[in-house]
């Protein structure tokens, strides 16, 4: 994607827009980052080490929202991996006697938790204006320690303190993840949701609730401007090839059912039977169904429906690494899109009408399941049984004169 981020759209755009809305002293952020430049005079960072600890690997960047505690300890686990966790998810792995590769901290998410990983973690330390304190406190024991540290900031570059672009732990983490080379980035325990996971701060510690969610707010949408630019999965459930070492998410019942009221719904406007639904986690995250006939757009199938309201209402970032429900195998340009937007897994009702666009997603490293349920099959011919002159008209535009239309594929008529 050619949409590279610049220090000028940072630095004269993003920033001042993020400081207006937080009312930040962007003064102080500037003294916050000599400072911290200032007390490690004299250090040599570790970009280099952690060019080659990131570079062409897939890194699993962890926030501390809730469904950080569901991930599988494997996962934790797993060396094949670079585990980057921004401040307090850190103390996850630690509860699980591991730490992960790297933190990205600005110092707030507990100085045990820093300490813990300053023995083997890569420790990316953020200077800002409300951090001065924690800055004087344990940088100087940091240095003794011989940790090893890589030193940003959110305003002007200053000496060793670097500027890789974004604004809270975790979103600064995945934009760290695509300037030191990731091959893939995959989001655990980042939900930008309203509920605050035990691990996002010490124990005891207050938070104010309103500027969390407007921080939130910012995180999803520097999120979705890296996405912009790179390809993110936003789910611990990812595709890592045929050795994954995360099973497939579980095919539940009720998300089919959902996904076949949809073709109900578009059968009762008059439209093609098709449905479909998005998951993620446990939940249906978007709705849609074929509206080419009520639109005459050839192009809404009831994936590019689905996927077009889940893009406008919940941004790319949720996007990636849901499972779609459809009650017909995509076709090749609704494949297209789910590959596009990183789809983990396609559950699909009837897979005999697009059996090549089966093979691309599947090609493409996307799970497919394969339901064969007769209920869709049967809907669909009957629709097409019933609405013989529709076909008729429609199957000039994709078969020539001499083919036979009783023989047609379904497939070929949605192309």
């Amino acid at each position: 994607m050619d949409n590279k981020m610049s220090m000028s759209e940072w630095l004269d755009r993003l920033y001042p827009a993020i400081t207006r809305k937080l009312s930040i002293d962007t003064s102080l952020d500037l003294e916050a980052t000599e400072l911290l430049d200032k007390l490690t005079s004299g250090l040599k960072t570790s970009e280099q080490e952690l060019r080659a600890l990131i570079e062409g690997k897939t890194c699993l960047v962890y926030g501390a929202g809730p469904s950080l505690s569901d991930t599988p300890l494997k996962v934790l686990g797993d060396r094949s991996l670079v585990h980057v966790a921004a401040d307090g998810a850190a103390r996850f792995f630690i509860e699980n006697g591991m730490t992960p590769d790297v933190l990205v901290t600005d110092l707030d998410g507990g100085n045990d938790v820093i300490q813990a990983c300053a023995r083997n973690s890569i420790i990316v330390v953020h200077a800002h204006g409300d951090n001065m304190v924690q800055i004087r406190e344990l940088i100087p024991s940091l240095l003794e320690s011989k940790a090893k540290l890589i030193l940003t900031t959110q305003t002007i570059p200053i000496g060793k303190v670097r500027n890789f672009f974004g604004f809270t732990d975790g979103d600064r983490a995945a934009w760290l993840c695509h300037e030191f080379g990731a091959s893939e980035i995959i989001l655990v325990g980042m939900d930008f949701g309203p509920e605050i996971g035990k691990y996002s701060k010490p124990y005891g510690t207050k938070v104010d609730l309103k500027r969390k969610e407007l921080k939130l707010d910012i995180a999803r949408q520097m999120i979705d401007r890296l996405a912009s630019e790179r390809s993110i999965s936003a789910s611990p459930w990812f595709s890592a090839g045929n050795d994954s070492f995360l099973d497939n998410q579980e095919v539940k019942k009720e998300f089919m059912e959902a996904a076949i009221l949809q073709a109900r719904k578009g059968m009762a406007e008059g439209g093609i039977p098709i449905g479909a639904v998005l998951v993620k986690g446990d939940r249906i995250i978007s709705r849609g169904y074929n509206k080419r006939i009520q639109t005459g757009n050839r192009m809404m199938h009831a994936e590019m429906d689905c996927l077009g309201n889940a893009l406008k209402n919940r941004g790319r970032s949720e996007v990636g690494g849901s499972t779609i429900y459809t009650t017909l195998m995509p076709c090749h340009m609704c494949a297209g899109a789910i590959i596009h937007y990183g789809i983990a897994k396609v559950v699909a009702a009837d897979s005999k009408t697009f059996p090549n666009a089966k093979e691309l997603l599947e090609r493409e490293g996307i799970s497919v399941a394969d339901l064969d349920l007769e209920e869709c099959r049967l809907m669909l011919e009957d629709y097409i049984e019933n609405h013989e002159e529709y076909w008729s008209r429609i199957s000039d535009d994709v078969v020539s004169s001499t083919q036979n239309k009783n023989q047609l594929r379904l497939g070929e008529l949605y192309e």
